[in-house]
């Protein structure tokens, strides 16, 4: 048996499935997974695929749909000034809107801020 300390050794190294690597940030040197895409909005665009991601009432929407949607979103947002670092408040229920906003605002390097009503 290995301890969790060799475990995490094991996984974390050259040409494992959680490989760590080191990239420099504004703060300086920080620890990265190798594979993992570079942004949120990488993540975003290599899920978009037409399995199911949201389930709502009986309605579907593939993560594909949900990026769409998002994209929309974020085009919008551009167009009435909001830029990467600014705060965007989302204020609704919990309905796929909200996820929508949420990847719109955190695709575009913008803060999503929940204020959820319930």
């Amino acid at each position: 048996m290995i301890t969790r300390h060799e475990a995490e050794a094991l996984l974390i190294a050259p040409g494992m499935p959680l490989e760590i690597t080191q990239v420099e940030t504004y703060r300086g040197i920080e620890p990265v997974f190798a594979a993992a895409p570079p942004t949120l909005r990488g993540l975003y665009e290599s899920a978009a695929t037409d399995a199911t991601f949201l389930v709502h009432r009986g309605d579907r929407e593939s993560f594909a749909q949900t990026w769409e949607r998002a994209s929309t979103i974020a085009t919008w947002l551009r167009t009435v000034g909001v830029q990467p670092g600014d705060r965007v408040a989302i204020a609704m229920r919990n309905l796929p809107e909200w996820v929508h906003t949420f990847m719109a605002a955190t695709s575009m390097g913008a803060i999503a801020v929940a204020i959820n009503a319930l």
